[in-house]
Order: structure tokens, then sequence, then C-alpha cells
């Protein structure tokens, strides 16, 4: 939790609310637009310190163990891309952003599992001694 909580980590539990989407006037559609700059830059960076957490603690190397979290960490690339990228509307863009804060979660949750739980599990004194 701590790569969490070093980015403003509230954004992952707030709300986006309909004022933190703004209409891009370079669009040539109407009523499209992209997140706030600062909601997104927010956003991003919290999800991209969970992500930089899993390669530090889990490693770059590609097996079972972290299968699920590397498809997390490209779900969350493809979002954060989408909402960086392309004009959407702002139901769009709001939904697009709540995506983006629950793989943020999820992906802290299981960095947070093997890094914690699964390590204290293997530990040789938990292990209950033979009546």
């Amino acid at each position: 939790m701590a790569a969490v909580l070093e980015a403003d980590a509230m954004v992952l539990w707030d709300k986006i609310r309909l004022w933190e989407w703004e209409v891009d006037s370079t669009c040539g559609v109407p009523d499209l637009g992209f997140l706030m700059e600062e909601k997104f830059n927010v956003l991003a960076e919290a999800a991209l310190r969970v992500m930089d957490n899993f390669a530090r603690q889990l490693g770059r190397a590609t097996s079972e163990k972290t299968k699920p979290g590397q498809q997390l960490i490209l779900m969350l690339g493809q979002c954060l891309d989408c909402l960086h990228l392309l004009p959407m509307t702002c139901t769009h863009a709001i939904v697009l952003g709540a995506h983006v804060q629950r793989l943020t979660l999820e992906l802290w949750g299981f960095v947070n599992y093997y890094t914690v739980i699964v390590g204290r599990l293997e530990m040789p004194t938990l292990r209950r001694k033979p009546d």
C-alpha cells in the first residue's frame, strides 16, 4: 500500500464526477472530450506507481504466479492509453476512469497477496506440528 499512498491514493476511491470531464474543442465531433488533465494525471500516477511496484516486487520474469498480474498491467495500460488519447463522451470517460481505479486496486491487492500473505504462509514457523 505504500506505493499507492505515495501518490494521491484517494483518487482510487473517489467518484469521478461529471465536472471532471471537459469537451475537447479541437475534436471535430461535438460532445467528445477527456477527463480533466489534473484528474487524469493523479489517476495515472497512482496506477503507474502500483504497476512499478509489481515490477519491483514480483520481477519481470514470466511465471504462472505473475500471469494474472501481467494481465492486469496490460489492461490497465490499455485503459490509461484510451483515457489519454481517445476523445469520448462524458459517460464513457467516467466509466473508463472507474475501471482504471478498480484495476489499480486489484493489482495492488495481487502484489500484496504475493509479497505479504503468501510469504507468511510459506514460513516454516507457521506450519502445524504433527500430533
